[in-house]
């Protein structure tokens, strides 16, 4: 399994594109490491003006899904890597993928994003990575608990461009 997108090449996007290469040493505990994608979710919705009145659903998340911005299908996958959430999309049709950084906190056992759009926690659970968000919408809060499978095999996919445009 290659390691983590690698950087330069041509500016291009806003970011920096380069092709897919092999990282250098990551200090990301070995639980965390590795390529995921997401499999589940389970999501709780609680009204505070009904606290008794909540909404808990889980569902499958398929393989690829469909962006939100033009319809287009898009596939994901996720690593922790030196304190960072880095993201991985390509989308139908493109000729490069896209790589995303957000800095992480860690702790003992997790790591935590805090953003004005929410919390996440990111910890191992039965062999997945599982990443309790907490968000609020509306007067509501929901919390959202997304379940990771590891990638098995070559990253980025056979199916995907090699070259990767990562953004700011």
């Amino acid at each position: 399994m290659a390691g983590s997108a690698g950087s330069g090449g041509n500016a291009g996007s806003g970011g920096s594109s380069g092709n897919a290469g092999t990282g250098g040493q990551s200090n990301t505990p070995a639980a965390f490491q590795g390529f995921w994608k997401q499999s589940s979710g389970e999501l709780f919705i609680v009204d505070p003006a009904n606290p008794g009145a909540f909404v808990n659903e889980t569902v499958t998340i398929p393989a690829t899904i469909e962006a939100p911005n033009d319809g287009r299908q898009m596939d994901a996958y996720h690593e922790i890597r030196d304190d960072s959430w880095v993201s991985y999309v390509h989308y139908a049709g493109d000729s490069v993928y896209y790589s995303t950084r957000q800095p992480l906190t860690k702790g003992e056992e997790n790591y935590v994003i805090f953003s004005d759009e929410g919390t996440h926690l990111y910890e191992i659970k039965d062999g997945s990575l599982v990443d309790t968000a907490i968000t609020p919408f509306g007067g509501s809060q929901v919390t959202a608990e997304i379940r990771f499978t590891k990638h098995q095999g070559a990253f980025p996919p056979s199916s995907w461009p090699r070259q990767v445009v990562e953004l700011p």
